[in-house]
This record gives structure tokens, C-alpha cells and sequence, in this order.
């Protein structure tokens, strides 16, 4: 037989298969439901024989046929017969993975992060970018498609596995991993335009705002907790000009948000502000009390010596190109007395050594 297929031609080749496969389609048209098991339970036990005696060079040349019918398959069959073959793929690894045991679901998922590892690290970034895109077509794809229940219950497995896997990993792989999120966050919100960036944002808030809802008091203590932790945290890393920009941007989004707020908004913000305000400070001891009234002190102090500092020495370098008494922050009226002996202008009740001292 070996001797007879290698002398074969591709046409004969090809006839000879065509043939098979119409006996064998013929022969499983009218097997009974036990002899396709005993069929399909032989392939296994003589796979599993064949496969474990194989070299890594014959395992290696069997899938690289594999892959290349597989190729040459795919690409004649027609939309129906690629849709018909994802279907029964999709059926067969329900019905077997619903009757794998928990090691043998944990053995395929070792295995099948190895062979994705191996694959990933021989890829070239072409073949990374072509993967990328053809995961992120076919997730927006697969989620356009999908029900409310199938978004919840996807959503509910995918924070489930999140959690599992975060419960076991070390702090370095937690560190490794938030570093490597925020790399990904800076380099996309880099790349975003600004209509992209206003939809994200403005899907960002609708998400929150929906989980915030149906929060229970304790878990938005909680969350509020949470918060305030990491804030303290990154605020006692953060250099002085750090702070100095992250202040500044506060400011530049609250100036922008207050500016476009009606009315209504503006009074509920302060309603809350006030509400939110009362309940700390009634809460706090008289310890944390004097230490905000000392800070809030300094603040204020350090706030009014800035907003002075503009007229340091100002009354000894008169400018008669400044329009003084029209400055928002000084309120020094209008030079309406004369003196009586040098006949200069002054304010009321300016001491008379200001000029001449009164002709001395």
C-alpha cells in the first residue's frame, strides 16, 4: 500500500480520498448510535497509542499537515459549511467539557496556556497585530449578538474567574499585572481621539452610576473605604510637582464642569456638599477637629499672602499707567484731598509724611 500511494499522481490522490469518503459517509449513514461509539471509542484508544509512540519530529510533521489541510479545507468551503462546522465545534466541546472532572478541566487549561505561550513567543509582531484585531473583531461581534441575560451572565464569570485567579496570586504578579495595566490604559488613552475619549468617559459614568445603584450600604462604605486608602497612598508618593499638577487639572475640570452645570445642578451640588460635610464633621473627634481648623488656617493663610503678593513694595514704585482703584482686589477709593502746601493729590487720611509732611 505504502509503495502504491507513493507512485500515486495528485489526481489519482484526490479520487482515491473522494472515494473514501463517500464509503465512509455511507457506512456512518447507517451505523446504530453503539457501533459510532465502539467507532469512535477505537479512534481514541488507537490515537492515544499512535500519538504516545511518536517522536517529537513526526508529532511536529503530523500537525504541520494537519494544519495544512485544515487550511486547504477551510479555504473552499462555502459561509453555510464553515457556519455548520463551528456549530458542531461548539456542540461537541459543550458535551465535553460538561463531562470533564475538575482535573481534567485543569489539565486542558495548563495545557492549552502552554501551547498558547509557545505559539506566542515565535510570533512576529505582524502576526501579534493580526491577532490582536482578529480577537477584538470577533468579540465585538460575538457581544453585538448577545442578550442582556447572556452580557450578565458572561460579566458574572468573567469577575468570578478574575476573582479566583487574583485570590492565588503572589503581590509581584499583582504588582506585574497593575503595571502592566496601567502601560495599556497610558498607551490607549494616548491613542484616543476626543470623541473617543468623551465616550468612554461618558460610558464609564453610566456604568458606574448603574453599579453604584444597586449597591448595598455596606459595600459603598466599603468602596468608599477602598478609596480613600489608595488616595492616601498616592498622595504621600507624589513629589510636589506632582501634587502641583494633579491639583491644577482638579481645578481645570472643575472650572469646566461648573461652568456648563444649570442652576438646579449647581444648588443640588451643594445641598450634597453641605449634607456630606455635616455627617464628617460630626463624626470626627475633637482631635481631627483641630487639626482641620489648624490646616484649613494655613490654607487660607498661604491662599491671601498669594493673592497679595502681586502688590509687594507696589506703593513705593507707583505706576501711573495702573489703573489702581479699578483693580477687583483693592478697594482704596479716590485721591480727593490736596495738600495744602505741595498741592499733591491724596487719599483721605493718608499720613502727611506720604508727600511733603506738610511743607516740612
Amino acid at each position: 500500500m505504502a509503495a502504491t500511494r507513493a507512485a500515486e499522481n495528485p489526481e489519482q490522490m484526490s479520487s482515491r480520498l473522494a472515494g473514501q469518503r463517500t464509503r465512509q459517509a455511507a457506512s456512518r449513514a447507517v451505523e446504530t448510535p453503539e457501533e459510532a461509539k465502539a467507532r469512535h471509542d477505537d479512534d481514541s484508544a488507537r490515537h492515544v497509542v499512535s500519538r504516545a509512540a511518536e517522536s517529537p519530529e513526526q508529532r511536529s510533521s503530523r500537525l504541520a499537515g494537519q494544519r495544512t489541510r485544515q487550511a486547504a479545507s477551510r479555504a473552499v468551503e462555502t459561509p453555510e459549511e464553515a457556519q455548520a462546522r463551528h456549530d458542531d465545534d461548539r456542540a461537541r466541546h459543550v458535551v465535553s467539557r460538561a463531562a470533564e472532572s475538575p482535573e481534567q478541566r485543569s489539565s486542558r487549561l495548563a495545557g492549552q496556556r502552554t501551547r498558547q505561550a509557545a505559539s506566542r513567543a515565535v510570533e512576529a509582531p505582524e502576526e501579534a497585530q493580526a491577532r490582536h484585531d482578529d480577537d477584538r473583531a470577533r468579540h465585538v461581534a460575538s457581544r453585538a449578538a448577545e442578550s442582556p441575560k447572556q452580557r450578565s451572565s458572561r460579566l458574572a464569570g468573567q469577575r468570578t474567574r478574575q476573582a479566583a485567579s487574583r485570590a492565588v496570586e503572589t503581590p509581584e504578579e499583582a504588582q506585574a499585572r497593575h503595571d502592566d495595566d496601567r502601560a495599556r490604559h497610558v498607551a490607549s488613552r494616548a491613542a484616543e481621539s476626543p470623541k473617543h475619549r468623551s465616550s468612554r468617559l461618558a460610558d464609564q459614568r453610566i456604568r458606574q452610576a448603574a453599579s453604584r445603584a444597586v449597591e448595598t450600604p455596606e459595600e459603598a462604605k466599603a468602596r468608599h473605604d477602598d478609596d480613600r486608602t489608595r488616595h492616601v497612598v498616592s498622595r504621600a508618593a507624589e513629589s510636589a510637582e506632582q501634587r502641583s499638577n494633579r491639583l491644577a487639572g482638579q481645578r481645570t475640570r472643575q472650572a469646566a464642569s461648573r461652568a456648563i452645570e444649570a442652576s438646579e445642578q449647581a444648588q443640588a451640588r451643594r445641598d450634597e456638599d453641605r449634607v456630606r460635610h455635616a455627617v464628617s464633621r460630626a463624626d470626627e473627634s475633637p482631635e481631627k477637629r483641630r487639626s482641620r481648623s489648624e490646616d484649613q488656617r494655613r490654607r487660607q493663610a498661604a491662599s491671601r499672602a498669594a493673592q497679595w503678593a502681586f502688590m509687594e513694595g507696589e506703593a513705593f514704585r507707583y505706576d501711573p499707567t495702573k489703573s489702581y482703584d479699578s483693580h477687583a482686589q483693592l478697594c482704596i477709593g479716590r485721591m480727593t484731598d490736596v495738600c495744602a502746601h505741595c498741592k499733591a493729590y491724596k487719599w483721605p487720611g493718608e499720613a502727611p509724611g506720604m508727600c511733603c509732611s506738610n511743607g516740612k
